[in-house]
């Protein structure tokens, strides 16, 4: 391998490598906010499940960054082709958790979404409620006797 194919190849991994850390801390950073936040069960389950998954994708992108700069030294062909096999495994695992990440998270929120719909109907009955209690049928303000 030549000088400038090891050297694409090692800062490719360790641009991996980087992107990692700054994924983990980004996503450590968002669960120590949400710590401090007065929640309830289900959203407390969806953040901790949110959680666990992006710092396993972390940890495998990570990985697929030191099995690039690995890989670099690995010439008999058969452990080649395992090798990289694996690696592309390991990445095709990374898409499969991103797509589950983007469906729960799509999920959540729909769910969230939902729910304040459904409150919003209730408020705009109720508010229609008491309007219509204070006005008489004639769309006029009720007189109080007194």
């Amino acid at each position: 391998m030549d000088a400038v194919s090891f050297w694409t190849m090692a800062g490719f991994g360790i641009l991996l490598i980087a992107l990692s850390g700054l994924l983990t801390w980004t996503t450590e950073n968002s669960w120590r906010k949400d710590k401090q936040r007065e929640l309830s069960e289900t959203d407390w389950s969806y953040l901790n499940t949110r959680r666990r998954r992006r710092l396993q994708t972390n940890i495998m992108i990570s990985l697929v960054g030191v099995a690039i700069i690995v890989g670099i030294w690995i010439v008999e062909p058969l452990w080649f082709g395992i090798y990289w096999c694996c690696v592309v495994l390991l990445v095709m695992w990374i898409i499969l958790l991103a797509g589950v990440d983007f469906l729960a998270t799509r999920t959540y929120y729909r769910q969230l979404r939902d729910q304040a719909s459904v409150e919003r109907q209730l408020l705009e009955q109720e508010l229609d409620r008491l309007q219509r209690s204070q006005h008489n049928g004639n769309g006029t303000p009720q007189e109080r006797h007194g």
